[in-house]
């Protein structure tokens, strides 16, 4: 028999072997860990027939949270380094059921060192295990079960702080592989604001062997950012010594934007008790001073009272007390505003007329602060609206239009245009930046500081709320330094009085 033939005999001999053997699953990977060849073994063992895993890759038979954390293909690239590996762990049959196996894998390497493929060698060694191991192997599988089902992403590290192992979240978070997380490959998850101090904080506790902990941000697979409470703990051996970390990182973002509302909430709320007390002193001041000059006049004067000074005085005291209300009216509209208790009242009624009503009611306000008040409303435009509100809408915007223009003309006009009645007020004062012109629209905005100018900045948030209840819209164009124009739309007619 010649060598050739010898030869062959030999391989067929070998496989038949390999067919034959029934207490072993012995079966060839190609270079990349597909299934090659099938014994009766591996039938046996794990419950496919050749037809149903030929061609499937090799990590079918390891549980899903070792392939999550690329184990399978780790245990190929230690062969390729090492010829040989070894390992015991858990293997999943066709039905799902789990053993415990033996398996030792062999890279095969052809006379030119080209690496042709792997020969695997596994056995059910469940049996062999004390009771005792196989706990040790379940408590395992318990952990691992629950640290992939806790809200949090969890990890540990050796104790030089390299990680070598994440629960399912984490890869479900970030999106990535243990490939690319192993050792300090989470960093590149890490915001680059955030990262020195991270990594310090972490190097110090390692140094230490204290709990460590510290609140960034991590970005998800998706590319957002997330705030996450971060703590680890050292885990010592019975001598004391740190023999690895175990951390979690968990979501606090809701609660740092909760806290962040509640502190603006807070702030707010003393800026306004602020401006509050300052302003609704403002108009009492004035009045009660007024009402003690009329008193002390009296007390001189007896029953012959001066007639033009009482009527100059009883003048700036209505004033004061007209201004006071219109301050009381506006806290009184915010609670019902906020409450969603504001009730409108309908009427037929002209808007141009009482634009001139309103004027001519604020006009010695306006003279006496050198702002000459203009009218332009040629025409008549009747409709259905809540006289009240829009009193105050216009009368808040006329208000606001001295304030930040006191001393220049103002202009009000009202007109029809494409279907709309427009009411726009203009000064020529200070001006408002673009970005602040949809800002001073919000609850307690203003866009310049209040010591400078008063006022509790509910003027403009009532006005668009009133004008957005009846149906219309406000809207401001301005630059800085040119004054503003404040225009009010409502659809042609209002609404018709029930």
């Amino acid at each position: 028999m010649d060598r050739k033939a010898e030869t062959k005999d030999a391989a067929d001999s070998l496989r038949l072997l390999m067919e034959s053997v029934k207490d072993y699953a012995i079966y060839l990977l190609d270079s990349i860990g597909h299934v090659m060849t099938w014994n009766m073994g591996a039938e046996r063992l794990y419950g496919y027939k050749g037809d149903e895993i030929l061609g499937k890759h090799f990590s079918t038979f390891y549980p899903e949270e070792k392939v999550r954390e690329g184990w399978p293909d780790q245990e190929l690239r230690l062969v390729v380094r090492d010829g040989r590996f070894e390992d015991e762990g858990w293997r999943i049959r066709k039905d799902g059921s789990r053993f415990l196996a033996n398996v030792v894998i062999t890279a095969l390497f052809d006379r030119d060192g080209t690496l042709r493929g792997f020969g695997k060698v596994t056995r059910d060694v469940t049996e062999r295990f004390t009771s005792a191991e196989r706990a040790l192997v379940e408590s395992e599988a318990r952990f691992r079960a629950l640290a992939d089902n806790i809200a949090q992403l969890a990890w540990m590290a050796d104790t030089t702080g390299n990680l070598f192992w994440y629960n399912k979240r984490w890869f479900d978070y970030t999106g990535t592989t243990l490939d690319e997380m192993q050792g300090w490959g989470w960093k590149r998850v890490q915001h680059p604001e955030h990262l020195e101090r991270v990594v310090g904080k972490w190097t110090r506790a390692l140094a230490d062997g204290r709990p460590w902990e510290d609140t960034f941000p991590l970005r998800a697979k998706e590319g957002t950012y997330r705030w996450f409470l971060s703590r680890a703990v050292p885990i010592h051996d019975e001598a004391g010594k740190v023999k690895l970390w175990f951390g979690t990182n968990t979501d606090v973002t809701d609660e740092l934007e909760t806290q962040e509302t509640l502190r603006r909430a807070v702030h707010a709320r003393d800026v306004f008790l602020s401006i509050a007390s300052h302003e609704l002193r403002t108009p009492l001041t004035p009045l009660s001073l007024q009402i003690q000059s009329l008193l002390r006049l009296a007390e001189r004067s007896g029953s012959d009272l001066p007639t033009v000074k009482v009527k100059d005085k009883l003048v700036k005291a209505t004033q004061q007390a007209a201004h006071l209300e219109r301050l009381v009216a506006n806290l009184l509209d915010v609670s019902r505003l906020g409450e969603n208790r504001l009730r409108l009242e309908y009427e037929e009624l002209d808007v141009a007329t009482l634009v001139r009503e309103i004027a001519e009611r604020v006009r010695p306000e306006f003279e006496a602060a050198g702002s000459p008040l203009t009218v332009v409303a040629r025409d008549e435009v009747k409709g259905s609206w809540d006289r009240l509100r829009l009193d105050q809408v216009i009368s808040n915007l006329l208000g606001n239009a001295l304030k930040y223009g006191r001393g220049k003309p103002i202009e009000v006009e009202v007109r029809r245009l494409d279907g709309e009645v427009l009411v726009s007020v203009r000064d020529h004062g200070i001006g408002i930046a673009a970005e602040d012109q949809e800002r001073i629209f919000g609850r307690f905005e203003r866009a310049v500081s209040p010591e400078s100018y008063g006022g509790f900045g509910l003027g403009l948030w009532i006005a668009r709320q009133l004008v957005d209840a009846m149906g219309g819209k406000i809207s401001v164009q301005s630059k800085p330094g040119q004054g503003a124009t404040f225009t009010v739309a409502f659809p042609d007619g209002g609404r018709r009085a029930a």
